[in-house]
Order: structure tokens, then sequence, then C-alpha cells
């Protein structure tokens, strides 16, 4: 009836029985939530392509009440989301080394085929927008522009 148990003291087995219950429940919340709040990244993609922003999707996600790990979808993982080339049947190994820069030059990745959720044209067309609407690369007299027509 009596185990040895947690250093010198002994635990009754019904104690140890409802630590793994407990245990085991709080695997199943957390499996089903993840699958139950996991978004479709392909969702993600088809709100862009539709002409929403990434604010928007990041608080569309959030109101439906989608997560990402455990946390509420930022506009910094929405963002990575649509610049993540693994979605289009690629995954590149060895892209990042311990060396001084930490990044190794293209030739030396290692491509991996994997199921391709978008299609890469798609893929392009995301990438030229989000680089099109990026502030920090446009060109400075349009900047300029849009601060003096926002202070009119």
């Amino acid at each position: 009836m009596l185990d040895k148990g947690f250093g010198t003291g002994l635990v009754h087995r019904s104690v140890i029985r409802h630590l793994s219950l407990r245990r085991a429940a709080a695997k199943k919340r957390r499996k089903s939530r993840s699958t139950q709040m996991r978004p479709n990244i392909k969702v993600i993609f088809d709100l862009y392509m539709s002409d929403y922003g990434i604010v928007k999707i990041e608080k569309e996600l959030n109101k439906k009440g989608f997560i990402m790990r455990g946390n509420d979808f930022t506009v910094g993982k929405v963002n990575k989301i649509l610049r993540y080339s693994i979605y289009t049947g690629t995954y590149y190994f060895n892209q990042r080394s311990k060396g001084l820069n930490g990044k190794n030059s293209p030739e030396d990745w290692i491509a991996v085929e994997c199921p391709a959720i978008i299609g890469i044209d798609q893929f392009r067309k995301i990438q030229d927008r989000l680089t099109q609407q990026n502030p920090q690369k446009r060109p400075q007299d349009i900047r300029l522009a849009k601060s003096f027509s926002a202070d009119c």
C-alpha cells in the first residue's frame, strides 16, 4: 500500500495515481488546445493576398482565438510566417553557422523537399508586396510626402 517515495518519506499509491492522472489530463488539454487553435497557414497567406494588412490579420487571428505556441499572435509572428519559404515546399538546412557573421552563403545551404502549402508564384507576389509596403525599404521622398500629408 505504501511505496518508497520522494526522498525519505513514504507516499501512498493513490497520491501517485492522482499525480499521474493530473499530468495525463494536462497533456491532453495542451494537445487538444494546440490542435483546435492552430490556424491554417494557408488562411494567413490568403488573407494577405486579399488585401488584409499584417496588423489586420493579427487582430483577426487573435479575435478568433488562435494561438501560436501558447501565446497570441503578434505582428512579428504573422510577418515571419509570411516571409518563411518552407511553406513553398523547400526547407534549407545549414543557413547559419557559429562563425563570425553567423550566416552561410546560399551555395552552402542544403535544400530538402517538404509538402508545399502555397505555390511559389503566390509566395513571390507576397514577398514583392511585403517589400513594397516595408517603410524601411521605401524611398525617402515617399516617406516624407506621407508625413507631410498627414500633418495637413
